[in-house]
C-alpha cells in the first residue's frame, strides 16, 4: 500500500515586533491568538525577543500553541516603541510536525545589525519538508542586497522540497527581490496585499516563497494590528 502524504501544508510568516501592537501594548497572547486563528502547520516569526525574566517569546509561543520549535540566533537588539527596553531579538520557526534538524547562517552585516538563515526540516509523514526563513537589514540597502544574495545561493543549494519566507525589507520590484520571484513561487504575486505598516499597509515586504513542486491554492495577509507588520497566510499543495 503506497505511503499517503498530508495534501496540503499551511504556511505563516510573521514579524511579531517583540509582540507589540500598534497600540503599544505588548501581548504575547494577542501574538498566539492570531497563528490559532490562521490554523498554520507552519509559522516562521521575526523579531522575535528574548527577555532576561520571561525567556524566549518564540519558545512561549510553542508553549502556548503546543507547537514544536526552532530557535533562531539572538543577534540584533533592538526597542519597538516608547516604554519598551532594548531587548536581543531574532527568530523562531513553529511547527505542528516535528523539527528534525535546525541549520543557522549568519549574514553579512555589520557587528551592529547581525542576521542570519534560519533553515528547520520538517517531517511529515516520512518526507522531509524545509522551512526557511530570514530578516535582512532594514537600514542599508547595501548590507541587505548583500544579506538576501546570500540567502538565495544558500536556498539554492537544497535538493528537497522548501518554504522561504519572511520580512525581507523590500518591494516585489526591486533587484533584491526578482531572483527569488524567478526560482520560486511567490504565493502573494496573484494577490499582492500590503502587509506594512499593520493600519494601513502599503508596502509588501512579507513573503512566503514556494520551491519547486509545490501549488499555491491560497493566500493573502491577515488584518490585524497586533504588531506593525499584517501575516501572511499560504495555503500550499505539497510536491507529489
Amino acid at each position: 500500500m503506497p505511503v499517503q502524504f498530508p495534501s496540503r501544508l499551511t504556511v505563516m510568516t510573521y514579524n511579531i515586533a517583540q509582540a507589540v501592537g500598534q497600540d503599544n501594548v505588548e501581548s504575547l497572547p494577542r501574538i498566539a491568538q492570531v497563528i490559532r486563528a490562521s490554523k498554520a502547520d507552519v509559522v516562521a516569526l521575526q523579531e522575535v525577543a528574548y527577555d532576561l525574566f520571561a525567556g524566549d517569546q518564540g519558545v512561549r509561543l510553542a508553549r502556548m500553541l503546543g507547537m514544536h520549535v526552532a530557535v533562531g540566533y539572538k543577534l540584533g537588539v533592538w526597542h519597538t516603541g516608547p516604554g519598551h527596553p532594548d531587548r536581543p531579538y531574532g527568530l523562531v520557526i513553529l511547527s505542528r510536525h516535528p523539527i528534525t534538524a535546525v541549520r543557522h547562517r549568519v549574514l553579512p552585516a555589520s557587528r551592529s545589525d547581525q542576521r542570519e538563515l534560519l533553515q528547520a526540516d520538517i517531517e511529515m509523514d516520512g518526507r522531509t519538508i524545509t522551512v526557511a526563513t530570514t530578516h535582512p537589514t532594514a537600514t542599508s540597502p547595501e548590507r541587505r542586497a548583500a544579506q538576501l544574495a546570500a540567502v538565495h545561493a544558500a536556498v539554492s543549494e537544497l535538493r528537497q522540497p522548501l518554504v522561504l519566507v519572511g520580512d525581507f525589507n523590500d518591494t516585489p520590484d526591486k533587484d533584491t527581490i526578482r531572483p527569488f520571484a524567478a526560482a520560486f513561487t511567490d504565493a502573494c504575486a496573484t494577490w499582492r496585499e500590503p502587509t506594512f505598516p499593520s493600519e494601513k499597509p502599503v508596502d509588501r515586504i512579507d513573503y512566503i516563497f514556494a520551491g519547486r513542486g509545490f501549488r499555491v491554492r491560497s493566500a493573502g495577509a491577515v488584518d490585524t494590528q497586533a504588531s506593525d507588520h499584517r501575516p501572511v497566510v499560504a495555503q500550499l499543495a505539497l510536491p507529489g
